[in-house]
């Protein structure tokens, strides 16, 4: 019996594999550029007021809810809102996940538009048996 989740053999040549080589070099590129960014570190320690809050944010230790990493000394500062108290990584360091999800994307759509130039169809042909 034939396995139905086997895409070669139910998608014969779909998949170029040099577009899915070059996607994981750029998820690899990316990576490294956002360790670097970020000085090769994960952990960061920071609170920081919602800038929405009108009157500003009291930081309660207990009330946190990842407080094993939390100084003692930040229990109980008042900070404004928008304000940012620690140290908090760059803007590569969010959008890291939604970057690489975008490279696969492209990776998926670049396949199938190499597809439709080598065949000359628009959609892949299930093999007869």
């Amino acid at each position: 019996m034939n396995n139905p989740f086997d895409l070669k053999e139910v998608l014969p040549d779909y998949f170029n594999k040099w577009v899915f080589r070059y996607a994981v070099l750029c998820v690899i590129i990316l990576f490294v550029f956002t360790a670097d960014s970020n000085n090769w570190r994960n952990e960061f320690v920071y609170v920081t007021c919602p800038a929405n809050a009108y009157d500003g944010c009291l930081i309660v230790k207990d009330q946190i809810t990842n407080n094993e990493h939390f100084p003692n000394e930040w229990d109980g500062i008042f900070l404004a809102s928008g304000e940012t108290i620690g140290e908090k990584p760059n803007e590569h360091y969010f959008s890291f996940k939604s970057r690489t999800w975008l490279i696969v994307a492209f990776a998926f759509i670049i396949n199938h538009l190499l597809f439709m130039l080598r065949t000359k169809k628009l959609l892949p042909q299930r093999r007869k048996k």
